[in-house]
């Protein structure tokens, strides 16, 4: 049978586009109000410093210098990473699209610093599939050990 034909296609249409979009991660506006970065979905394609489940955890890197002095590395850091490009920064947040070599699919990065508490809290997750195979989880250490040769976290 034709696929355009099947009914059963369309229905499961509409439950796709709305599993998908939980996926996607926006930049966050009003970054002075924002204390936390976005959560991650119950599927082992995100890792996040702020999360509690040990699939995603990854532990907040803390700061070995003032924000204004690491700030301008942690930037440098992020636009290191291979295929990644910020597209967003506010104080002390950005957000970034890192893009994969051979698919080109993307995964969202988002940094955000805590002047006060002096910690660096780090997601990173995948917009599609259940599993990223660890891609995500190894960007986060990618950047963790960047910014240790850096001085710039400890």
């Amino acid at each position: 049978m034709h696929a355009l034909r099947h009914p059963s296609l369309y229905s499961a249409l509409p439950l796709a586009a709305v599993l998908l979009s939980g996926c996607v991660v926006f930049p966050k506006q009003n970054v002075n109000d924002a204390t936390q970065l976005s959560g991650c979905l119950p599927f082992p394609n995100c890792v996040s410093s702020e999360s509690g489940s040990p699939i995603h955890r990854f532990e907040p890197m803390t700061l070995a210098m003032p924000i204004a002095q690491a700030w301008p590395e942690i930037i440098i850091a992020v636009t290191d990473l291979p295929n990644t490009n910020i597209t967003h920064q506010e104080g002390y947040y950005l957000y970034a699209k890192s893009y994969s070599e051979l698919f080109r699919f993307v995964d969202f990065v988002e940094v955000l610093a805590d002047p006060e508490t002096g910690v660096l809290h780090v997601r990173s997750s995948s917009l599609l599939g259940l599993s990223d195979l660890g891609v995500n989880r190894h960007r986060v250490e990618q950047l963790h050990e960047n910014l240790i040769a850096r001085g710039v976290v400890r």
